[in-house]
């Protein structure tokens, strides 16, 4: 696999800033939230006088929700280059990266049920449909705070010589992996700051995830050229397979003897 597609997937993640950013500010008006307190009555008329922008607004959220997985992807196998034997951080990523995909994708169904015929059902119909949107959008954190903090000790328990992200970069993504914890309380708040409108459950954490993005895909694409700077002489990342020992090197199947080739016990003789 040549490092086009990888770098494809890693500028998917601007992407889909970009898109749920266009759809979530511009067209859904949802900068600034509205408030958990407001009346049905007010909710359904919101829905009512901003109808079809909002429509629009949940379509394109939802297709930039489909590009992020590609761009978790493009992090993960930086994390599955180094974690030979038991990729249980590589595949923590990827299960809590497809419990996200899904989440996001989904999420945006409620609001957009309610945009459909918002002054033709019950008011209080409405705004139930509002209140589960965003609870969808700002609660269900527990797999984005596994997928980031996998991320984050996928890089510190890198081995330094092999290190692909800074060390900081690993740190950081805890600190944002705790950052996101204050979306679980927003539902015992209708008011303050862990309120889905509020500083902490809404505004610190959408600044957060965002900078989290952005920084991570600036250091995958620097890790992709130092990665290709560092093997272009010798043909690999364009199309040889990769294996990797367990001290964290990086070995091409057509050209570097590996540990993986050497004969080992029968499938019988492990012991489970």
């Amino acid at each position: 696999m040549t490092t086009k597609a990888l770098r494809w997937c890693t500028w998917a993640g601007p992407v889909w800033v970009g898109l749920l950013a266009i759809g979530f500010v511009i067209f859904a008006g949802f900068m600034p939230p509205p408030s958990p307190e407001l009346g049905a009555d007010a909710v359904a008329q919101m829905y009512a006088d901003n109808q079809v922008s909002m429509q629009i607004g949940m379509a394109i959220m939802m297709c930039g929700a489909a590009i992020m997985g590609p761009w978790g992807v493009a992090i993960s196998v930086w994390t599955r280059r180094t974690e030979a034997g038991f990729p249980v951080l590589t595949y923590t990523q990827l299960v809590s990266l497809g419990c996200g995909v899904a989440i996001f994708v989904i999420l945006y169904i409620p609001w957009g049920v309610a945009t459909f015929r918002p002054l033709e059902t019950s008011p209080e119909i409405t705004q139930m449909l509002n209140d589960f949107g965003w609870f969808m959008f700002l609660m269900d954190v527990p797999p984005f705070i596994i997928w980031v903090a996998a991320i984050g000790l996928g890089i510190l328990w890198n081995p330094g010589k092999h290190q692909a992200y800074p060390r900081w970069v690993g740190y950081y993504s805890l600190c944002s992996a705790l950052l996101m914890f204050p979306g679980l309380f927003l539902i015992f708040f209708k008011t303050g700051p862990l309120a889905w409108n509020g500083l902490l459950a809404f505004y610190v954490l959408m600044a957060e995830i965002l900078t989290w993005a952005l920084v991570m895909t600036v250091y995958t694409e620097r890790a992709i050229r130092q990665y290709e700077r560092k093997y272009r002489h010798t043909g690999i990342g364009d199309g040889d397979g990769q294996v990797g020992d367990e001290d964290g090197t990086w070995h091409s199947e057509n050209s570097v003897p590996s540990r993986l080739h050497s004969e080992g016990p029968a499938p019988s003789e492990y012991i489970y």
